[in-house]
């Protein structure tokens, strides 16, 4: 199995590269890390629509727990922003993205946050990317909770946007959400 890494993570076609073996693989890679460089380490994880996301990042936060890491998942699908400004905001130590981003449905990934929120930088990416298939994939159930990250991210954005105006402005909106 061959898992290279690339802009902030990882993406690879569902099924025959991502799969529940090789999201542990990239798991137990990130634990190695995190604890390397953390003391008392914590992740916040979000997923999107895509096929096995959240199944995708309830592994991955089994092998966090494995690892002695505090897993916290959220309680919904949300977009990569929300999960960014949450992992800022809450003080977690990183964040995972389970998402393809803009690749085609076949497609799934992992991405990678820092504590600022922001993507990882390419030589934490690639010291990560070091570390796979050198440790043996543990996991455990005890140290995953799961939170609504929406709330704290409508309040923010309410203070920097003026809805009421929006609103009252009889503009006209089209979202393409991309899958």
């Amino acid at each position: 199995m061959s898992i290279i890494f690339g802009t902030d993570g990882w993406r690879a076609l569902l099924e025959k590269e991502i799969n529940f073996e090789s999201i542990c693989i990239v798991a137990q890679a990130f634990s190695d890390y995190i604890n390397k460089h953390y003391q008392s380490p914590s992740v916040l994880i979000g997923y999107d629509n895509r096929t096995y996301s959240k199944d995708f990042a309830h592994s991955f936060a089994k092998v966090l727990s494995g690892n002695g890491i505090k897993a916290s998942i959220s309680n919904s699908i949300i977009p990569t922003p929300i999960l960014s400004f949450n992992v800022k905001h809450l003080k977690y130590s990183a964040g995972v993205m389970i998402t393809a981003s803009h690749n085609p449905a076949e497609y799934n990934g992992v991405k990678f946050k820092s504590s600022f929120g922001s993507p990882f930088f390419t030589e934490e990416t690639k010291k990560e990317e070091e570390l796979l298939f050198k440790s043996t994939v543990k996991q455990s159930d005890e140290n995953i909770t799961t939170l609504d990250l929406i709330p704290a991210y409508k309040e923010q954005l309410y203070k920097l946007v003026d809805i009421n105006k929006i609103c009252n402005s009889k503009l006209k909106f089209a979202v393409d959400s991309m899958g």
